[in-house]
């Protein structure tokens, strides 16, 4: 996530952290959703989750919003799809690609 904001541009707000991360939310999804005739940007996104001990004290923290939560949030890592309309567009490059090798 401080990789995804850092690329950005967008410096996390600490003084509200809470409200800080239920804008970054809302805007990823915004990112899902048709405007218009314009495709969204994003298909789907979803955080990557570690099973380990140590990865569930930190969810724990961030759920509870403990001391630190923000900077163990933005720690966390996620995955990005692309949308319905990139997809179709590479199956169509595949499909109309000259064979290799011949």
């Amino acid at each position: 996530m401080r990789a995804l904001l850092e690329g950005a541009g967008i410096i996390p707000e600490k003084a509200h952290p809470a409200h800080f991360r239920a804008s970054i939310m809302k805007a990823l999804e915004d990112l899902t959703k048709q405007r218009g005739d314009k495709p969204p940007v994003v298909g789907s996104y979803w955080r990557v989750v570690d099973s380990s001990p140590d990865c569930e004290e930190r969810e724990k923290a961030v759920r509870e919003q403990a001391y630190g939560w923000l900077d163990l949030w933005l720690e966390q890592e996620w995955n990005f799809a692309p949308p319905e309309s990139v997809l179709k567009q590479y199956r169509k490059m595949l499909r109309e690609a000259p064979e290799q090798g011949s």
